[in-house]
């Protein structure tokens, strides 16, 4: 092997260790923005269901009791 040819192969391996480590930060922080949507979105999904429940836990009929 000349070498030109050793310096292609190891200019595309070196290359290929950064695109990996990039594909690597780029997963990370899909992965992490994805758990911080999920996280927020299901605080706001309970806290709407405690709304619900309370809503339908309190007496409601009272107020539509005209007599």
């Amino acid at each position: 092997m000349n070498h030109r040819a050793s310096f292609i192969v190891g200019e595309f391996t070196e290359s290929m260790g950064v695109t990996s480590m990039q594909t690597g930060f780029v997963i990370l922080f899909c992965v992490i923005q994805m758990f911080m949507s999920c996280y927020i979105f299901d605080i706001l999904h309970n806290k709407k269901d405690s709304m619900t429940f309370a809503l339908y836990s309190c007496n409601w009929s009272e107020f539509f009791d005209m007599k």
